[in-house]
């Protein structure tokens, strides 16, 4: 995790370049098309109710109406509160990072104490001989993360990895993820941050999840060496390159520097435009997902009715997949490449007047010859199935855009997914 070696804390800011909604605008919406470029980061055009007026002030907040923001200004909405989506910028998997209730903040406590680092809000104070400070926490199984925590050891040296097993005197401690030694401890990773202070890293793939220990474990047969830790943090590996992220509540979080993200919880939420779907002379759609489940179909956006219009979705065997229907069948085209829970990706799907298509990621795109696609229904939604009760999305949604008509060329398309790469925090 060397972005967190460029400060103190430990932090490396992505900033999404000026004027990309502009540009996108400009490049797909200069001639009156009709599409849409949903933002997330721009409160002013979202709102938690469906009728506009409860304002929309802080991340974690449920959208009940979102204006997107190209020229065609397309309200999204949703009447049912518990099937409304929520904007995010959370990584960090746990919550009070930093200890700010001391030895309060874990769920096992053996062998520390409350104790301060300057900078952050508290820490732990380890002791010689055996210790435990851990918190539960949940995530996937079989997927990569980092795990990581700044340490400053009372000798004022770096703290040491060397040993060939956990319980070896030549290692200071071992984090636990989820009840599961990270190992092999002598593959951490140890990041000077300045003065005495270092940031430690672990990287593991966790054969089992459970909502268990998380966190740090000091055996009798460690080093002796005492030391204070905090800013602890477990994350995907994905998101490696984000910066650490101090969490207090799952609500009251560091947001600079994190991706706006729209998060669907693959049950019942859901977001519907009345208007603004229809189109039959083509359309080219781009934005980055996160998807939070696999193995079951899952739709993106749709404006589809009964054998007619478009649809983007996750088919059941992963693989991203077009539909385009010409009022008596659906013509579709997946992905060679499927998806696996958790990686954010890049997604594309066209209908260029010749052919659909869709792309995952930087992957080679695959296309079919076009139907003659008959005009759907003027709704779109995100996150389902347009007009049913299926096809759930469980994703994290990074401010997509789409325009019906003519395909944008190749050069035009290349800054899209530059400016939805930047949006997702994609390197």
């Amino acid at each position: 995790m060397s972005a967190y070696s460029v400060s103190a804390h430990g932090l490396a800011i992505r900033k999404v370049p000026q004027g990309v909604l502009d540009t996108v605008n400009q490049l797909l919406f200069d001639a009156g098309q009709v599409g849409g470029n949903l933002s997330f980061t721009d409160f002013s055009k979202i709102w938690q109710d469906s009728a506009g007026t409860t304002p929309y002030t802080t991340v974690e907040q449920y959208v009940g109406k979102i204006i997107d923001k190209s020229p065609n200004a397309l309200a999204f909405t949703q009447a049912v509160s518990a099937a409304r989506p929520a904007v995010s910028r959370r990584v960090n998997l746990l919550t009070e990072t930093e200890f700010r209730g001391g030895n309060a903040n874990l769920t096992v406590a053996f062998n520390v104490t409350a104790s301060a680092l300057d900078g952050y809000l508290g820490a732990i104070a380890v002791g010689a001989g055996a210790a435990s400070a851990y918190k539960s926490m949940f995530s996937a199984a079989n997927v990569s993360h980092v795990i990581s925590a700044v340490v400053e050891m009372d000798d004022g040296l770096p703290p040491s990895f060397s040993g060939p097993t956990p319980s070896d005197s030549a290692n200071d401690f071992v984090f636990v993820l989820m009840n599961n030694l990270a190992t092999p401890v002598n593959a951490y990773e140890v990041i000077p941050l300045g003065g005495s202070r270092y940031r430690v890293s672990a990287t593991f793939t966790p054969p089992t999840a459970a909502n268990g220990n998380t966190g740090i474990l000091k055996y009798a047969g460690n080093s002796a060496r005492t030391f204070k830790f905090t800013a602890l943090d477990v994350r995907l590996a994905t998101d490696a390159h984000l910066p650490y992220q101090r969490i207090n509540t799952a609500t009251d979080y560091a947001t600079a520097g994190f991706p706006h993200y729209l998060k669907f919880d693959g049950i019942d939420d859901n977001l519907v435009s009345a208007a603004g779907g229809g189109g039959t002379a083509g359309i080219y759609y781009c934005g980055a997902v996160r998807f939070n489940k696999v193995g079951a179909a899952q739709t993106l956006f749709s404006d589809a009715g009964t054998n007619s219009g478009y649809k983007l979705q996750l088919t059941a065997a992963n693989q991203l997949q077009i539909s385009a229907g010409n009022g008596t069948a659906f013509t579709a085209v997946n992905t060679t490449a499927t998806f696996t829970a958790n990686p954010v990706s890049l997604v594309e799907l066209w209908d260029d007047g010749t052919n659909i298509g869709v792309r995952l990621g930087e992957g080679t795109p695959v296309t079919v010859a076009r139907p003659v696609v008959a005009a759907g229904t003027a709704q779109i939604t995100i996150g389902k199935d347009n007009n049913a009760a299926s096809g759930y999305a469980g994703i994290n949604m990074f401010e997509p855009v789409w325009r019906y008509g003519a395909m944008p060329n190749a050069t035009q398309r290349e800054a899209i997914r530059a400016t939805c790469r930047a949006k997702a925090g994609i390197v």
